[in-house]
């Protein structure tokens, strides 16, 4: 992050203060919000944590293509519920992977992911949910 502002915190209490407040907001260009933090190394987040994020950005996706034709809420959510599931995400990555050829540095990001632990109780097949988690 660069340098913070300084900005003037108004009071909603009629009381009078001795001296008037202040909040440091860091200042960040457009890219440091976006980006991970500079002390992040990505490559050392876990299966968890990548499936983690990738879970997100995989929804967001899909709720992106999802929006046109207008749709009731209801069937929009019950619609990506759908797409995002573990079965549909493992039939995705084999069809991600029979289409597209990987890098070595994908392949390597793809079999960390595939190693996330299932749960135990879980519904799921366990090569579902690691697909899944190699998918996201």
């Amino acid at each position: 992050p660069s340098a913070s502002n300084k900005e003037f915190v108004p009071h909603d209490d009629d009381e009078e203060t001795e001296a008037e407040e202040q909040i440091e907001i860091p200042s960040f260009s457009l890219e440091e919000l976006l980006l991970p933090a500079p002390t992040c190394a990505v490559s050392q987040i876990g299966p968890t944590g990548l499936a983690f994020i990738g879970d997100v950005v995989f929804e967001l996706f899909v709720r992106s293509r999802m929006i046109w034709p207008s749709r009731r809420t209801s069937d929009l959510q019950n619609q990506v519920v759908a797409m995002v599931r573990a079965e549909n995400q493992s039939k995705l990555l084999s069809i991600v992977l029979e289409r597209f050829p990987l890098t070595q540095k994908e392949q390597v990001i793809v079999t960390r992911g595939r190693n996330t632990a299932a749960t135990k109780g879980n519904k799921r097949k366990p090569a579902d949910y690691n697909n899944a988690s190699a998918l996201e």
